[in-house]
């Protein structure tokens, strides 16, 4: 799949890819660490609404 993009973020997709990467994202399975990342996501944003904050712990 080629993907360009540039310094600004910006990102286009040839129209093949496109169409594999909406199909890749309608039908495709999640894995249990992107399901993860999501619900410590949530997790992060409950806390920063509630408190104003949050802290970030790097891992040993």
């Amino acid at each position: 799949m080629a993907v360009s993009s540039t310094i600004f973020g910006a990102v286009r997709l040839t129209r093949k890819d496109a169409q594999k990467f909406k199909s890749q994202m309608t039908h495709g399975r999640t894995r249990k660490e992107a399901t993860a990342a999501y619900v410590r996501g949530k997790e992060l944003a409950a806390e920063y609404v509630s408190q104003g904050y949050v802290v970030l712990k790097r891992p040993p």
